[in-house]
């Protein structure tokens, strides 16, 4: 299900028998043969009987059925297999096996499930049988390869033993075997079973971050292909090189294409013009050629033996129906996918849902948890962020930044190379948007853009400009709003150009939210978010404003917010009312400090109160009265200053949105803390170490500017009054200019 047509057969069922991996045929071939088709050799082979070597007939009828799979002729190209799959019988077994692999692998192509499985098991029988230590890995790879780890694993186990040795995790099983099999080719000089590794590994490692090795892989492929004079081989191993390439961010993909491609059609093999124009109007969409996109597909023949690729094909339209934000496009693909195998229809239905603005559909499918199938993983990490953006929920939101920070500066590119979804970088810049986290945003957000220019992915490069314009609009520094506008008038440029006129109406700043309003105003550039127009959208909702909203009483509907102030928990939710409008919030610990503050208006409440009010008045006091004085002062001295360190560069990076860098900080602050506090013990009494009172202090004070930060995306009157009013140190206090009555 996951075969692109630039790598039909290679990746998903790599074995490829003898003269069919481009080796010669067993015996020579005479000058006059050479002259003759490989069909009519073929043929004669079959029909000469027993005055024809088996294994060289064998070989003839394998190679006529890769000149036919090269016509795409599919039943011709069948025909072949299952007559050298009749006369290898009476030959070498291990051939023998080999050819049952190869026909098995095609007959699962065409949906002939039984059939194939049948094959397969002849092919593990043979191969149980022999003393031949990698022949067992060959099958227990392509077992693999088209029923999936669990189903082989078995195969694979026992294939380990014989070939590798020891025992090792059920998920280390594949690339043990194909590393292995790699070494023993080399040693050998067995181009055949070389070819067949390299594509297996290419095939086990897919995913995420991988790109580097794969380049590696299909640059030995390509190499062994000009060694041994294969010309699939290599067509298909250079259409994965610029695919890997795409994924490093590397801009040089697109002069690999063109020669990948230019070659191809030089040939005048079906098979290769069909998988180059396939490919042209991938790079086609990537680069914004959408009308040469689609004019490509519509020269696309495909035979009943390639209906498994229909699938495929109709997701390269989703894709470019997405980018164009053609919804209604979109649905009707999903509806044709529905009855298909494609692999991961759920995601695409869940990425429209969320463009459509459906977000009780998109959040369904996110709830039903990641994809088995690594192919698809990008665009479930895709998935992650559009729901953090879409709902701003801090545990959705940090859940997408840990998956997607590994993959900075690279591309997500899944199920071969027939989904491009843009830079990584774009995706964590919303993320880091829908928690407030302003400079991180721009910093991806900006790395995104130039990394969409370089690589001439025009319309990749529209979107990220927008949500970039975005962020700095809302963020609303010294420069940012001629920043913004800048990039919007770049963006309204190239959108109407490209054809992706959505893109303003859905990809927008919201420039009437009173906080940066209220910066702009006092910089006299509020005429600047007046230039943007009117129709600007709100920011996304968290999922119980979504649900607010649906029964009629959501963020927007100012008529129906609650006469009084309100600042009260439900459960694990907040409802907050202010001048009007009532939102939602998850429950976090600043919004508990605020309420405390809130019920006393005009009192100073000490930080370490806040930090623990469940402590009493002894924990208080403890607290406030600061460390033991029984290490030495010069010892005290340093172990405060790195403790200073440590808060005051955690803050930093806090502030900076570097939550990995955060994390660090505090684990060193933590063991220190840990350390010191076991050599400090007396009697058996574990001593405290570090000014609690001050870890307090910066505490809660971090947790008050958090809370303050997503109510500028919630509800921004609400945030400005509240940093108008609260003031954070040692002690807090909330003041208000007027009287305000709340319900707690």
């Amino acid at each position: 299900a996951h075969d692109r047509p630039t790598a039909l057969d290679q990746p998903s069922a790599p074995d490829r028998p003898t003269a069919l991996g481009g080796s010669p045929a067993r015996g020579g071939v005479s000058g006059l043969a050479g002259k003759v088709l490989p069909s009519d050799l073929a043929r004669h082979a079959y029909l000469a009987g027993d005055r024809v070597d088996p294994g060289q007939a064998t070989d003839l009828l394998l190679a006529a059925a890769r000149d036919a799979r090269g016509r795409m002729a599919g039943e011709e190209q069948l025909g072949h297999l299952r007559r050298a799959h009749e006369l290898s019988a009476a030959g070498d077994p291990r051939t023998h096996a080999i050819v049952a692999l190869e026909l098995g692998k095609e007959l699962h192509h065409i949906g002939e499930a039984d059939e194939a499985r049948r094959l397969f098991e002849q092919a593990a029988a043979i191969a149980a049988d022999l003393d031949d230590a990698e022949l067992p890995a060959r099958v227990a790879l392509t077992l693999r390869s088209h029923y999936g780890r669990d189903k082989a694993l078995d195969q694979l186990r026992q294939a380990h033993a014989r070939l590798v040795g020891g025992s090792a995790p059920d998920d280390r099983l594949a690339l043990d075997l194909v590393v292995r099999l790699a070494q023993l080719a080399r040693q050998g000089g067995d181009d055949d079973a070389l070819a067949f590794s390299l594509w297996a590994h290419h095939d086990i490692i897919w995913g995420p971050g991988t790109a580097a090795e794969r380049v590696a892989l299909t640059g030995e492929l390509v190499t062994l292909a000009r060694r041994t004079s294969d010309p699939e081989l290599e067509h298909f191993a250079r259409a994965l090189r610029w695919v890997a390439m795409i994924e490093q961010g590397d801009p040089r993909y697109l002069d690999h294409f063109h020669d990948y491609a230019a070659k191809g059609r030089r040939t005048e093999q079906p098979h290769f013009v069909m998988t180059a124009a396939i490919d042209a109007s991938i790079i086609a969409a990537l680069t914004g050629r959408f009308a040469e996109a689609e004019s490509l597909l519509s020269e696309i023949r495909l035979d009943s033996h390639h209906d498994h690729m229909v699938f495929m094909l109709q997701h390269h339209r989703w894709a470019m129906s997405w980018l164009q934000g053609r919804v209604e496009e979109q649905e009707e693909v999903l509806a044709e996918l529905r009855d298909t195998n494609h692999p991961c229809a759920g995601l695409l239905e869940a990425l429209t849902a969320f463009q459509s603005g459906d977000v009780e559909i998109a959040l369904h499918r996110l709830a039903e948890g990641e994809p088995h199938d690594r192919m698809s993983q990008p665009l479930w990490l895709r998935l992650q962020a559009e729901a953090a953006a879409a709902t701003q929920d801090p545990e959705t939101c940090a859940t997408a930044r840990a998956a997607l920070s590994p993959h900075r500066g690279q591309w997500a590119v899944a199920l071969l190379g027939w989904d491009i979804s843009g830079p990584y970088d774009l995706w964590l810049g919303l993320v880091d948007a829908a928690e407030g986290r302003w400079d991180a945003a721009v910093d991806n957000l900006t790395a995104a853009h130039r990394s969409a220019d370089r690589m001439q992915a025009r319309p990749w490069s529209v979107l990220t400009r927008a949500h970039l314009a975005e962020t700095l609009l809302t963020r609303a520094l010294p420069g940012d709003v001629e920043a913004a506008e800048a990039l919007l008038d770049g963006v309204r440029r190239d959108a109407a150009e490209l054809g992706m006129p959505h893109v303003l109406e859905s990809v927008r700043p919201a420039p009437l939210r009173d906080a940066p309003r209220q910066r702009l105003l006092a910089t006299g550039q509020d005429d600047a978010l007046g230039r943007l127009g009117s129709s600007w959208s709100p920011r996304p909702r968290s999922p119980q404003q979504w649900a607010a909203e649906a029964s009629g009483s959501g963020p927007n509907d100012t008529s129906a917010g609650p006469a009084v102030s309100e600042f009260r928990r439900e459960g694990t939710t907040w409802s907050l009312a202010f001048a009007g409008l009532a939102v939602h919030m998850p429950d976090a610990k600043g919004l508990r400090d605020l309420r405390t503050l809130l019920s006393r208006p005009g009192e100073d409440v000490p930080a370490v109160r806040l930090l623990d009010p469940e402590g009493g008045e002894l924990v208080v006091a403890a607290r406030r009265m600061g460390g033991d004085d029984v290490l030495d002062e010069e010892a005290k001295t340093r172990y405060r200053h790195r403790l200073t360190q440590l808060d005051e560069e955690i803050d930093r990076a806090v502030e900076l949105g570097d939550d990995g860098r955060a994390a660090l900080l505090d684990r060193e602050r933590a063991a220190l803390l840990e350390e010191l506090r076991s050599a400090a013990g007396l009697g058996g009494r574990t001593r405290r170490l570090g000014d609690e009172a001050e870890r307090a202090r910066k505490t809660v004070t971090a947790r008050i500017r958090d809370v303050l930060r997503k109510l500028d995306h919630a509800h921004p009157a609400l945030a400005a009054h509240l940093r108008a009013s609260v003031s954070t140190g040692s002690t807090c206090r909330y003041q208000p200019g007027e009287e305000i009555t709340w319900r707690l």
